[in-house]
């Protein structure tokens, strides 16, 4: 550690009780060092006088775009985003409805599962079923 990084710790009070005293004698010892321990404590005090502010033009942005925006420009926002999404919707919906005008194209649940039914027991074998008796046997 150089002694300026030194002198640096010892003004934020991050030194040892002994490695400050060390250098409190190198500062009363040493006139260059002195002088810059001097000019650090100035800086540092300066520094702490001055009010803290935000980044210059940064908030004026911000609020400049909050108070700015208005209805029109959300509903512009959300139709620019929106209408391709509603437009998939559609063509999604259209395809899963398929041609619905006709009665041949009309398909029930009831039919579908009777459809279902019939393939179901289609694949069955009989013979199996033979553990079960009849009701009348």
């Amino acid at each position: 550690m150089t002694e300026r990084d030194k002198l640096l710790h010892y003004i934020d009070g991050n030194l040892t009780g002994e490695e400050a005293q060390q250098l409190e004698a190198q500062i009363f010892e040493n006139e260059e060092l002195r002088s810059e321990y001097y000019l650090l404590r100035h800086v540092q005090k300066r520094l702490s006088q001055r009010p803290p502010e935000p980044s210059p033009g940064l908030w004026d942005g911000i609020e400049a775009r909050i108070h700015g925006e208005s209805l029109s420009d959300n509903l512009i926002w959300a139709g620019k985003r929106l209408a391709p999404l509603m437009a998939a919707a559609a063509v999604i919906l259209m395809a899963l409805m398929g041609n619905t005008n006709t009665e041949a194209n009309t398909v029930t649940v009831a039919d579908y599962f009777d459809a279902q039914t019939e393939l179901v027991l289609s694949e069955i074998d009989t013979d199996s079923l033979a553990i079960y008796p009849a009701e009348g046997e």
